[in-house]
């Protein structure tokens, strides 16, 4: 298995733009991202680009290239991406100031977290939030729960119904029995 216990990410969302150029300056003026490379082809089309944010990073390219992805991606999109952010007020901040549609405004969740959305000049919805998918926001879940409501019972279930089934834990629940 690669990713994970070295830090490194394993999962890298890929979008194909009409626009490319548009989509780097949005995201990276916009939205935060820091231009980690750009690749472009003698036509001025972007071949390649990698833009990260915290460990995290999207390639991206412009539509409309020859090869199997570009096939393949030919009628594909617009994509959502959830990025994980500290500070979702100044974030969003940003992105009004610059200009990006701004879907959501910053909200408090059930669930224990903060986020807003926003459409990108073609459509693609990005989503920031403090919620961080996997065992670490499992354990955020329980500790956040909710605002003003404190994570009650167990992390997880004991046997029977509703609890581990083949090793793995039940839902996690806030207290009053609430699924998270």
């Amino acid at each position: 298995m690669t990713g994970g216990a070295s830090g490194v990410p394993t999962i890298y969302p890929t979008i194909l733009y009409d626009d490319a150029k548009a989509a780097i300056r949005t995201l990276t003026q916009g939205l935060g991202f820091t231009e980690e490379a750009v690749y472009e082809g003698e036509d001025g089309s972007v071949l390649h680009a990698e833009l990260s944010l915290g460990n995290g990073r999207v390639m991206l390219g412009s539509r409309g290239r020859e090869g199997l992805f570009a096939r393949a991606m030919a009628g594909a999109g617009p994509a959502g991406v959830y990025v994980v952010v500290d500070e979702v007020d100044e974030h969003c901040a940003r992105a009004r100031e610059f200009g990006v549609e701004i879907l959501m405004e910053p909200t408090d969740q059930d669930y224990g977290s903060r986020d807003y959305m926003a459409r990108d000049g073609e459509g693609n919805v990005w989503s920031f939030g403090t919620y961080a998918p996997g065992p670490a926001g499992a354990r955020l879940r329980l500790l956040r729960c909710a605002p003003g409501r404190r994570p009650g019972g167990p992390p997880w279930p004991g046997p029977g119904p509703g609890g581990p089934r083949r090793g793995r834990p039940g839902p996690a629940r806030c207290a009053g029995g609430r699924r998270l």
